[in-house]
């Protein structure tokens, strides 16, 4: 029984597109080739993929990144009330108050005030 698998190309580090090999070429015997095809795949593959940075998060370091200037500032808060849950707005509604009140009350108060 001969085997085929489709391995990667690469050319100087880089992914250049697939090629079919023949198993043999590959592994030493054919007991080791059955093995790697019938083997599990890793538990990553198997696992439900864990967000490391929340939305929140996120937005709240992209607000600290242009707090610099005030209409970039009132656009960031907008997009990220848009697009979190009303929970973490909530949230990001006291950040926001403590980390920005004294110079952006009134772009907070305003942005906020739909809610």
């Amino acid at each position: 029984m001969r085997l085929q698998v489709t391995v990667p190309l690469q050319r100087g580090g880089s992914f250049v597109g697939y090629s079919c090999k023949d198993t043999a070429s590959i592994f030493e015997d054919k007991n080791t080739a059955l093995q790697a095809i019938n083997a599990e795949p890793s538990s990553s593959f198997n696992e439900p993929f864990e967000n490391k940075t929340s939305m929140l998060e996120f937005c709240k370091k992209v607000l600290l990144k242009v707090a610099y200037n005030r209409e970039s500032f009132a656009r960031e808060l907008g997009k990220s009330i848009r697009s979190l849950k009303p929970a973490d707005t909530q949230k990001l509604k006291a950040w926001c108050r403590t980390q920005f009140a004294p110079a952006y009350t009134d772009i907070i108060e305003v942005s906020f005030a739909a809610l």
